[in-house]
């Protein structure tokens, strides 16, 4: 997903009309959810093996049922045309030039900020969707099956809240849209770590729902317009990519293992893992005060005038 990520949102979105451009680039960032959704209940059926038989060959049923994913985006990659924005530019006669040095020479602010808000979805993410998982199927002794089932009802609510909040962000712009789960986060941390840490399967449930329905989603929903328009056209694949992966790779890559540092430094206690989590959303709130709104903005004229 990650190297498919950058360019399938901005053919989405440099395909679409300005007013629906939120809306438009939201549909990559239901891929990821959507893609848990099919392989959480994927894994879940087969979970129901004996143990020995599901480490020894059950689990691999999954990935070779995929391959009909793999058939079908590959018949779609190779029937897709080039955005209107960039044949635009492609035509242009101008002097070709190395757009990662281009973003992180003339760039490095809107890269930074991007980063740093995209980085509280993307802990949310790895913090709820693997280590939480881990946690109480592990440490706090739930039903395996039974998680993985909640876990992809959280993903479908994921798509749902994505699908909302990036409508929202066409009309009343990405900042505000974005900050809604942001500020979420920040408040919601220590509760969905209480929750956790009293072990039961509802109150999971609910923790859950809330991280990815709300907070993940709303963050998430707006996030691949928002990083686009940080960056002219001829950098905009660039730009966005190196946010996305940045984001994903500090927020979601990491959060896992960091987490189950902290848990280890907290004797066992979630507590100071919930207040590292409400840090993270606290400095991306702050990193959003300093990124201009660019729902409204003119792509093409923006490209024109560099």
């Amino acid at each position: 997903m990650g190297g498919e990520w950058g360019g399938a949102m901005l053919m989405a979105l440099e395909h679409a009309p300005k007013e629906r451009r939120g809306f438009a680039a939201s549909f990559a960032n239901m891929g990821g959810p959507a893609g848990a959704v099919m392989a959480t209940l994927a894994v879940s059926a087969v979970s129901i093996m004996p143990n020995e038989q599901f480490l020894a060959w059950g689990w691999r049923i999954p990935f070779l049922i995929s391959i009909a994913l793999v058939a079908i985006g590959l018949v779609i990659r190779l029937k897709v045309t080039e955005s209107p924005l960039f044949l635009a530019l492609e035509d242009k006669a101008e002097e070709r030039k190395t757009p990662f040095m281009e973003v992180i020479t003339k760039y490095p602010k809107s890269v930074i900020r991007g980063t740093l808000v995209g980085m509280s979805s993307y802990t949310v993410q790895g913090l709820m969707t693997v280590w939480a998982i881990s946690y109480v199927v592990e440490e706090v002794g739930l039903d395996r099956t039974a998680v993985l089932n909640i876990k992809a009802i959280g993903a479908a609510l994921t798509v749902v809240g994505i699908w909302v909040s990036s409508r929202y962000s066409d009309k009343l712009g990405r900042r505000p849209v974005m900050m809604v789960g942001i500020l979420a986060g920040a408040v919601a941390a220590l509760p969905i770590m209480w929750m956790l840490e009293l072990g039961q399967l509802w109150l999971f449930a609910i923790a859950l729902f809330v991280a990815n329905g709300i907070i993940q989603a709303f963050i998430f929903g707006p996030f691949g317009a928002f990083t686009a328009e940080l960056f002219p056209t001829r950098i905009r694949y660039t730009g966005a990519s190196l946010v996305y992966q940045l984001s994903s790779t500090v927020g979601a890559g990491f959060t896992p293992m960091i987490v189950a540092g902290l848990v280890l430094l907290g004797g066992g206690s979630l507590w100071i893992a919930g207040g590292v989590w409400a840090a993270a959303f606290i400095v991306a709130a702050l990193a959003m005060r300093g990124i201009k709104e660019g729902r409204d903005a003119d792509l093409e004229a923006e490209e024109m005038s560099h």
